[in-house]
């Protein structure tokens, strides 16, 4: 029998706030938490990127909500 698809994760900045949070506890538990350091990197530099996508959107999203304004007051 074949199994039915998972939904696809949906990574955004929450999701790598909550990461984060997990790596943290788990560095603050480990023997060495320096082993965890290139993950740790990582999960940061995919919520730098992640942030900056977002903000994007919605800078794009408000530049065309004053577009309209403009527009509808030329008219």
């Amino acid at each position: 029998m074949a199994r039915s698809p998972k939904p696809p994760v949906v990574i955004n900045s929450a999701k790598l706030e909550e990461c984060l949070d997990k790596l943290a506890f788990v560095m603050s538990r480990a023997k060495d938490a320096s082993i965890y350091l290139p993950l740790w990197k990582r999960l940061e530099h995919e919520l730098d990127m992640q942030r900056d996508v977002e903000n994007v959107v919605a800078a794009a999203a408000a530049r065309v909500k004053r577009s309209k304004h403009r527009t509808e007051a030329r008219s």
